[in-house]
């Protein structure tokens, strides 16, 4: 029998925080709820032994993914290269000045002349449709050298060394820096004890692993449910094209950790601009994205995180994959 091709993008988290007033579900929860009426594909940071099969679904976890087919995937012409738009810097970095401290690092190759070329990425300044909103000019990008820590996974790894009396293991080569990262990447997904990944790092790794895999469905548009995905439904949108449609359950502002109120307050300001559609989650957050963002009311509606139905008419109204 073939298979549809793929209606709905679902962008999942971990188990979501639920919110004064609210009951939100978990991504799988939700797919089990919408499966009957739409194709779906699902990405979660990993997927456990509890995440059933919701047939025709097809769910993802990132962080179960191979290291090899990352490794493949991240090769590719215009694959995902950190750090991820929307933030200024994307791209290769410039070369480092060899220092007492290591050899230079040199910049990467070009590609060459049979590579295909990188989509090219919508400019940070430019105004919505209708210039509702303000230029970026206000409050300022995260500047290269910001973008760039935040994109770089820590290097000092200390390896544990093998007890005395334990039998010599065969040599193999040592990881290469590559290899080190795909496998950190692939560990703070799946919350490994070990992994020591704080919530910034595994937002960008979601975004790194979920870019090419998304790339590779057709599928009609892409559902944020919460804010931990949102990088990754920009870096998707503006690779593929397809609508974005976001769920607000809360505004950074009003949340309560210190991390919400900074790189959470740009990403989501830079998000909420390029969403094609925003729902609120409750009349309470509709007010406050409009007092806050000010857009036009028609780009914003109400609908509850359980009400399935509703959910289900938005995401079934935008036109089929071409």
């Amino acid at each position: 029998m073939k298979m549809l091709p793929l209606k709905v993008l679902i962008l999942g988290w971990d188990e979501p925080a639920q919110a004064a007033g609210q009951s939100q579900p978990s991504a799988v929860a939700l797919a089990h709820r919408l499966a009957p009426a739409l194709t779906l594909a699902v990405l979660l940071p990993s997927r456990t032994n509890e995440t059933e099969s919701i047939p025709p679904t097809q769910i993802i976890g990132l962080g179960n993914l191979e290291p090899a087919a990352v490794a493949l995937t991240e090769r590719l012409p215009g694959a995902w290269r950190a750090p991820a738009a929307p933030y200024v810097g994307a791209g290769p970095l410039p070369p480092v000045a060899a220092t007492d401290a290591g050899p230079e690092v040199s910049p990467p190759a070009s590609p060459g002349p049979g590579a295909a070329a990188v989509p090219a990425r919508r400019p940070l300044t430019a105004p919505m449709a209708g210039g509702e909103l303000e230029s970026d000019d206000e409050g300022g990008e995260p500047g290269p050298a910001e973008a760039s820590a935040l994109s770089q996974p820590e290097d000092d790894l200390t390896l544990v060394e093998p007890a005395a009396d334990a039998a010599p293991a065969a040599s193999s080569p040592a990881p290469t820096a590559d290899q080190t990262t795909i496998l950190q990447a692939l560990a703070s997904l799946r919350n490994d004890a070990d992994a020591e990944a704080d919530l910034n790092f595994r937002v960008i790794q979601y975004a790194r692993l979920a870019t090419p895999q998304a790339a590779s469905q057709e599928f009609a548009v892409i559902y944020a449910a919460d804010w931990p995905v949102w990088l990754a439904a920009l870096e998707i949108r503006q690779r593929t094209g397809r609508p974005l449609v976001l769920h607000v359950h809360s505004l950074a502002a009003d949340r309560d950790t210190p991390a919400d109120r900074g790189w959470a307050l740009e990403l989501e300001r830079l998000t909420l601009r390029r969403a094609d559609l925003i729902l609120a989650a409750s009349a309470a957050v509709a007010e406050r994205l409009q007092a806050v963002y000010n857009f036009p009311a028609d780009r914003c509606r109400v609908v509850a995180p359980n009400d399935s139905h509703a959910l289900h008419e938005v995401l079934n109204s935008f036109p089929p994959a071409a």
